[in-house]
C-alpha cells in the first residue's frame, strides 16, 4: 500500500469513527437510537472506506425493529431433518394475537426438549413490519 498523506493520517489517528443514522429511526426512537454512541466497537481495518461498509452494515441489521420470541413446536426436532443448524437459519412463522406477532422468524438456537410433552423450543428473532 503506498504511503500516501492520507494513508500516514489514517494510520497516526488514535481513534477512527463512522455514522450510519436512518430518519424512520431517529423518528421512531428520537435521542435513544443514539445510545450506543459512547461504545466504541474496536475493530482492525485498513481503511475508512472498509469502516463505512461494517457500518452500514451494522447498521441495517440493527435499525431495523425486531423481536425475539420463544416458540414451541409440537414435534421433537430432528436436527438432522427441517431444522439442521446449517449455513442458512431455518425459518419459522410466529403468530401470536397476545403479543400481536404475525412474522416470519429465524430459528437462532434450540432452548429445551420436552420429551414427555414431544414439544421442542425454539428462540425465534422476527422483524416487525
Amino acid at each position: 500500500m503506498p504511503a500516501t498523506p492520507e494513508r500516514a493520517a489514517f494510520v497516526q489517528s488514535e481513534f477512527r469513527s463512522a455514522v450510519w443514522e436512518d430518519p424512520a429511526v431517529l423518528a421512531q426512537y428520537g435521542r435513544v437510537a443514539r445510545d450506543t454512541a459512547d461504545a466504541p466497537v474496536e475493530t482492525f481495518f485498513d481503511s475508512m472506506d472498509h469502516v463505512q461498509i461494517m457500518v452500514d452494515e451494522r447498521g441495517a441489521l440493527l435499525g431495523t425493529h425486531s423481536r425475539a420470541f420463544r416458540t414451541k413446536v409440537g414435534t421433537l426436532v430432528d436436527l438432522d431433518g427441517d431444522f439442521a443448524m446449517g449455513h442458512l437459519l431455518p425459518g419459522i412463522h410466529v403468530r401470536d394475537d397476545e403479543l400481536v406477532a404475525d412474522m416470519d422468524a429465524a430459528c437462532v438456537s434450540i432452548e429445551s426438549y420436552d420429551i414427555d410433552a414431544g414439544q421442542t423450543t425454539f428462540v425465534t428473532w422476527g422483524q416487525v413490519g
